[in-house]
C-alpha cells in the first residue's frame, strides 16, 4: 500500500491507477480499483510503447502519497496461438 493512509479509521477505500506514457512527462489518472485489487491489466496499450505506472490509496479523508513507479515495455510483434 502507498505511505500516508496509516492508522485506524484511515483505511484505503480504493486505489487510484495513473499512468505515463513516453514521450510525455505528465501522469493521467487511469483507473479507480478496489481497495482490495492486488492486480490490474491495462488493455488501452498500443504497441510499441512504454509506460510508467504508479498508485496511491484514497478515502473520504484524501490521498495518500504515491508508490514507487513501475515501468513497463511493449514491443512491436503480438505473439497469436495457431
Amino acid at each position: 500500500m502507498p505511505p500516508g493512509l496509516s492508522g485506524p479509521g484511515q483505511e484505503a477505500a480504493h486505489i487510484i491507477v495513473e499512468r505515463r506514457t513516453a514521450p510525455r512527462k505528465e501522469w493521467v489518472e487511469n483507473k479507480t480499483l478496489e481497495a482490495t485489487a492486488t492486480s490490474y491489466v491495462d488493455i488501452e496499450l498500443a504497441r510499441p510503447t512504454r509506460a510508467a505506472y504508479r498508485i496511491r490509496a484514497a478515502n473520504a479523508s484524501g490521498k495518500s502519497g504515491y508508490s514507487n513507479v513501475v515501468t513497463v515495455e511493449l514491443g512491436g510483434e503480438v505473439m497469436r496461438g495457431r
